[in-house]
């Protein structure tokens, strides 16, 4: 059934959805099915080992739309319903952040041509959407990539190319920043950031911080520049300088590309570090507990967290994040229920156990930690909590 937004006032129509888009699939994956089922449900059609999408802007004959998805792509956030709402607009070219792995607190970050629809072209800019990229790239990507002319592709056919061999990348990755004059001016800022990641990566500081330092008289309102800056400083053990920068990151204006949490949840990560470098635990806990309730979950901070030894009032007073962070993000879930017992939280511990999704070997092994290494101190807290 059509769907017409109309001005109440003026009379005029706001935007129009005619049909639903027939949208199609496009992959390097050799089958659909290593492709995630939710991804597989935003379309009608499935093409594999094909991505002329990402070469070029072409529909193939019969849809309205095409996605593309790589093999190893995550959702890092955003879900299938927003990008089938982008499919909704005639000729709109959605470009969302890829983040590829590369050191655990900073990866590559590139913005990618993922999706379009059929009519008058027009690019629209999808920041509450990310992609992991968690496998290595195939050559049919890079083959694509390399031979798409947009400053974007340049940029993405660099970026995984240094993924796919350390120092592949970064010659091609300086000449873009010869022009990076040229490119828009997101686009750009993105070039630059990638390669200080990629002098970070290849242990070479100072030029790291040279190009930061450009980069923050280029792009002033870049708060990810202002934060890469602060954890080289902290890294350097020069935690004085991180501080002002720190500061700077979080009060910037925006309008650029970042990793996600550049001006909040990673400071406080990077604060938290501070703290707990000077002994200050109550303080870094409250830092690092801002990126365990992040959206995503911040691995990191969490990390850093089950790291410190509070009082047990004080995780007491956060057990159901505790809980929550076990749902969000599985690969923690024995180090928050060890964390959990260790500061007497005994019935979060077991709520953790009772009912979050697990393998059952590890739910048993659990349990059986529950009933031998923890019951006789459960067995005290009970007593001394039940007395007068």
């Amino acid at each position: 059934m059509p769907l017409h937004s109309v001005e109440l006032r003026g009379g005029f129509v706001r935007r129009s959805f005619e049909k639903s888009p027939v949208v199609a699939l496009e992959t390097d994956a050799e089958t659909a099915e290593d492709l995630p089922a939710e991804i597989r449900s935003a379309a009608d059609s499935v093409t594999v080992a094909a991505i002329a999408g990402l070469r070029e802007r072409k529909t193939p004959r019969g849809a309205d739309g095409v996605v593309t998805w790589l093999m190893g792509d995550r959702i890092l956030s955003g879900s299938v319903a927003a990008m089938r709402h982008d499919l909704h607009v005639a000729g709109r070219s959605a470009f969302v952040p890829v983040h590829v792995p590369c050191l655990e607190e900073i990866p590559y970050l590139t913005m990618q041509r993922r999706w379009f629809r059929t009519g008058r072209q027009h690019a629209y800019w999808n920041s509450g959407f990310r992609i992991e990229s968690t496998t290595s790239v195939s050559v049919q990507t890079l083959e694509a990539l390399q031979a798409n002319g947009e400053p974007w592709a340049q940029l993405a056919h660099s970026v995984l190319a240094e993924r796919r061999q350390v120092g592949s990348g970064v010659a091609s990755m300086v000449r873009l920043w010869e022009k990076a004059g040229t490119f828009p001016i997101v686009v750009a800022a993105l070039v630059l950031r990638n390669l200080v990641v990629m002098m970070v990566r290849n242990g070479e500081t100072s030029k790291a911080e040279q190009f930061l330092a450009a980069g923050m008289r280029s792009y002033g309102g870049y708060s990810e520049l202002y934060y890469l800056a602060a954890l080289l400083a902290y890294r350097e053990q020069r935690g004085v300088q991180a501080v002002p920068l720190l500061e700077k990151a979080r009060s910037r204006e925006g309008g650029f590309v970042g990793t996600g949490g550049e001006s909040s949840y990673r400071i406080d990560w990077l604060m938290g570090l501070l703290a707990a470098r000077v002994g200050n635990q109550r303080l870094a806990f409250g830092y690092f507990l801002e990126g365990m309730k992040s959206e995503p979950l911040f691995v990191p901070a969490a990390e850093e967290l089950l790291k410190l030894r509070v009082s047990p009032r004080m995780v007491e007073a956060h057990q159901w994040e505790f809980c929550r962070a076990a749902r969000r993000e599985p690969k923690l879930i024995e180090r928050l229920f060890e964390y959990l017992a260790l500061h007497r939280q005994f019935g979060a511990a077991e709520r953790i156990v009772r009912t979050m999704p697990m393998a059952e070997t590890l739910r048993d092994r659990l349990e059986r930690r529950l009933e031998t290494e923890w019951r006789p101190i459960r067995s005290g807290h009970r007593r001394s909590t039940s007395a007068p």
